[in-house]
């Protein structure tokens, strides 16, 4: 080691923790410009890193073991950066992004942090959105919808703000409802939980629906279904015995899903294992998308594909165009869908791909979807096969 290079290690030593330009003249007993004249010397080295400065206190962390930058970017300089409320901190937060964050990641970060001063200071991110969707799904991925549209308010009761567009807000109070009730739940429950979320509850994770009129959860254990049931009437949710006819062929089926209702309309329909033509298999559930945790209950998110299979199990209009906007949304991997589609006849849904044919070539035909033809013709060709076995089995047992 140089000799400069040993007498910077030892002043590092001696300057240990944070320091300002006074506190380092004080301890080193020197000048003021040969304090500033050590910290750049420190800084070049490796030894020192800064934060603050301008009209506030330029504060200085400084280390013998040279500090090595760390990957990603402080929320503290993004902040300072677009606002005019400056921090100044003894902590770094790290967004780990090899991107820098958009504002609409920033402004929800800070949310999220629920740091007042960090709050605070964001207000004047709201001018800087370019993308409310995108905002509204960070607010998803954090939980604090809600959160994000009182800040909202706040602001602008002290600086002109833009306007926020009201799907944006609709939606945000409405994923925020949803989300509030899931913790409820997991709260209330005694031990931890999965289930899996479908349907447009699904969706509006992925922020490719903005509200839905019921809650659709798939249980792989009928004793944690019973734990939620027990919850959901503790708060005042009832068994709405009377199956409404959303599913094809529902009348037939044993295992139908127990519909639970609130005081203002909301549905919650609890499905154990099969959603009357579909069965969760290990391929699902090996494709979960998201898990979110609340509390004791853990809710994973279906893909995209099989939330659009699942949509073939209804004779619903709206299940149509979920469909269309998931497929304009994702970019949806179509052989996941004919294997899951052969899959479920391994699991005793023989007819499952003649449903899925129906459905798919509807969405081709009257809603204009983007399906390849190559994709509706091998279904056709496994449904065509499965029908003739099955034709073949009946003749069989005639004779």
């Amino acid at each position: 080691m140089k000799k400069n290079d040993v007498e910077l290690f030892e002043i590092a030593k001696k300057l240990r923790g944070l320091q300002t330009v006074s506190t380092i003249a004080k301890t080193l007993k020197i000048k003021r410009r040969t304090a500033i004249n050590y910290a750049w010397k420190l800084r070049k080295a490796g030894y020192l890193t800064s934060t603050g400065g301008g009209k506030n206190i330029k504060l200085y962390r400084i280390s013998p073991l040279k500090l090595k930058k760390r990957e990603g970017y402080s929320i503290y300089g993004l902040i300072n950066k677009y606002s005019r409320i400056k921090l100044n901190t003894t902590e770094d937060y790290i967004i780990h992004s090899e991107k820098e964050p958009s504002p609409e990641e920033i402004l929800v970060r800070a949310i999220a942090s629920r740091e007042f001063r960090l709050m605070l200071a964001s207000f004047e991110l709201y001018n800087k959105i370019k993308s409310w969707s995108r905002l509204k799904k960070f607010s998803e991925k954090y939980h604090i919808g809600r959160n994000v549209g009182a800040l909202y308010d706040v602001t602008k009761i002290f600086i002109r703000v833009k306007r926020m567009d009201e799907r944006t807000r609709k939606a945000l109070l409405k994923i925020n409802e949803q989300l509030q009730l899931f913790k409820i739940i997991g709260t209330e429950l005694k031990e931890r939980i999965e289930c899996y979320v479908i349907g447009g509850s699904a969706m509006m994770f992925y922020g490719a629906k903005e509200d839905t009129k019921d809650v659709d959860l798939v249980f792989l254990k009928k004793n944690d279904l019973e734990k939620v049931k027990e919850i959901l009437e503790k708060i005042n949710f009832k068994d709405k015995k009377e199956l409404v006819k959303i599913f094809r062929r529902y009348e037939d089926k044993k295992n139908r899903p127990i519909m639970m209702v609130g005081k203002e309309g909301e549905r919650i329909d609890l499905f154990f294992k099969e959603i009357i033509t579909f069965e969760m298999s290990d391929t699902i559930v090996n494709r979960i998308a998201e898990t979110h945790e609340f509390s004791n209950l853990i809710i994973k998110v279906v893909s995209p594909e099989d939330i659009i299979l699942l949509k073939c199990a209804t004779e619903r209009e709206k299940d149509r165009f979920d469909a269309l906007s998931l497929m304009e949304k994702f970019d949806i991997k179509w052989n996941i869908i004919i294997d899951e589609a052969v899959n479920q006849t391994k699991l005793e849904s023989y007819l499952f791909p003649v449903y899925l044919y129906d459905f798919l070539e509807e969405l081709k035909e009257d809603f204009k979807a983007e399906i390849p033809r190559d994709v509706l013709r091998k279904i056709r060709k496994i449904s065509e096969d499965l029908l003739e076995e099955r034709l073949r089995k009946k003749k069989r047992k005639e004779k």
